[in-house]
């Protein structure tokens, strides 16, 4: 995620090429996902420079989320393989256990809100 993209609430991907600082997207189309507030606050929060939004220590962007998430569950003792798809699988189960379908059908709305990802061309 770029700061340059972040627009209205928005982080806003360009399809296409921008020379070595943005190698477009995987079909080329355009894509827009909406950024919660608290994500907008967290960003806000770190006041990053212009650039990638959420860095390593080398102000490089973050890659190999899976090798970090494996990292972090050894070093906290957690021994099944976690995975960055197993947090996407966990919400689905939490929404899917609520009560009632009206309690259901309120999470998925609210979280697929934020999750949501559309292609604007």
């Amino acid at each position: 995620m770029r700061t340059e993209h972040i627009k209205d609430g928005w982080w806003e991907m360009p399809g296409h090429l921008i020379g070595e600082i943005w190698p477009g997207t995987k079909n080329a189309k355009d894509h827009r996902v909406w950024l919660p507030k608290p994500v907008l606050d967290i960003i806000a929060e770190i006041e990053p420079e212009p650039g990638f939004a959420f860095t390593n220590e080398a102000g490089n962007a973050i890659d190999k989320l899976d090798g970090a998430m494996r990292d972090i569950c050894q070093a906290l003792g957690v021994e099944n393989k976690v995975t960055p798809h197993d947090l996407r699988r966990t919400r689905c189960s939490t929404v899917t256990g609520l009560a009632s379908a009206e309690m259901r059908w309120t999470a998925f709305k609210i979280t697929r809100m934020a999750a949501c990802v559309t292609s604007t061309a």
